[in-house]
């Protein structure tokens, strides 16, 4: 900002002269619909976040789920084939509370529901598209941890992919993952996770590159078998 000959203070727009790619730098660190609003700065912003190399799909930026859905389906439609460093998709629940008509006037809890397809069609996208880090947060704060019923089949049978870092909470874990396709995963974080009790016993062997593990409220797990081949695993 300077001050003009009129002694009126002047703008200057510096960041729409900078190289893209710093853009592209500036806009990761930003979630999505945030990087997305930008396109109204000007025309040529209006394409500038089709280039960003990270994703950050969050559920609790949107009031209503069915917008939600809309947006990430947009932003996988409109965004460039480009490759993608980073994507996260975090579609946990969120819980609102609406006043209800009654003698006791009390607040009724309205849960939205989880589309399963969307998420599928993420991942897809994910592996589709080189992404390195991968998150995907299907957590609900109201179901028992020790409940099976998490979410599984989200990534059907993979033959290949370049993910180095995976992060899955409220997933079950099921034969997509225990695929040979992830022969590149170095970091495995799992949270809130379940795999069946006659599938966890070779689990590990799947990921030969595997140097970080962390395990949160995940069952069942028998350590003893299911990392006996992880040879210099960090484990947290």
């Amino acid at each position: 900002m300077k001050i003009g000959r009129s002694g009126e203070e002047e703008t200057t727009d510096r960041l729409s002269h900078l190289p893209e790619p710093i853009l592209h730098h500036i806009l990761s660190f930003m979630d999505t619909i945030s990087a997305v609003q930008t396109s109204v700065l000007s025309r040529s912003w209006n394409r500038v976040w089709k280039h960003v190399p990270v994703l950050e799909l969050c559920r609790l930026s949107f009031y209503e789920y069915s917008s939600f859905l809309l947006f990430v389906s947009k932003v996988l439609e409109l965004r460039y084939d480009l490759s993608l460093r980073k994507l996260s998709y975090m579609d946990n629940y969120r819980h609102r509370h609406e006043r209800v008509d009654g003698d006791d006037g009390r607040d009724a809890l309205i849960t939205d529901f989880r589309d399963v397809g969307m998420c599928m069609e993420v991942i897809q996208y994910a592996l589709s598209h080189d992404t390195q880090h991968l998150v995907i947060n299907l957590d609900n704060e109201y179901k028992d941890v020790h409940q099976s019923d998490r979410f599984t089949g989200l990534f059907g049978e993979i033959v290949n992919c370049n993910l180095k870092t995976l992060e899955l909470k409220f997933v079950c874990i099921d034969d997509g993952l225990r695929s040979r396709g992830f022969r590149m995963l170095t970091t495995l974080r799992l949270h809130l996770c379940s795999l069946a009790s006659d599938q966890y016993e070779d689990f590990f062997s799947n990921f030969p590159s595997l140097q970080n593990l962390v395990l949160m409220v995940c069952q069942p797990w028998d350590y003893g078998n299911s990392i006996q081949d992880g040879r210099g695993l960090k484990i947290s």
